[in-house]
């Protein structure tokens, strides 16, 4: 089930800001970039990177978006070869 209301623009904002988190952590893209890509300010992505570091002393935490940062990092790999 899809939250809704204040839940569901939380839930989106977390997963916005893991997504902009990784595409500057493992692609590796300037917050500039990111930020324009995501239509958003350099401020916001710099305010989600450091949201997401700061979770990721939660160990269940930590494991989901290294498994984002691995999934991100092999399909980047694969469009480079695939260019």
């Amino acid at each position: 089930m899809v939250p809704s209301g204040v839940n569901s623009r939380r839930a989106h904002a977390h997963i916005r800001q893991v997504s902009m988190y990784v595409c500057h952590v493992t692609l590796p893209l300037s917050m500039e970039e990111v930020a324009r890509a995501f239509g958003r300010d350099r401020s916001t992505v710099s305010h989600a990177c450091r949201m997401v570091e700061s979770r990721r002393d939660d160990p269940a935490y930590d494991a989901f978006v290294g498994t984002v940062e691995r999934m991100a990092g092999a399909v980047a790999l694969l469009s480079r070869h695939a260019a």
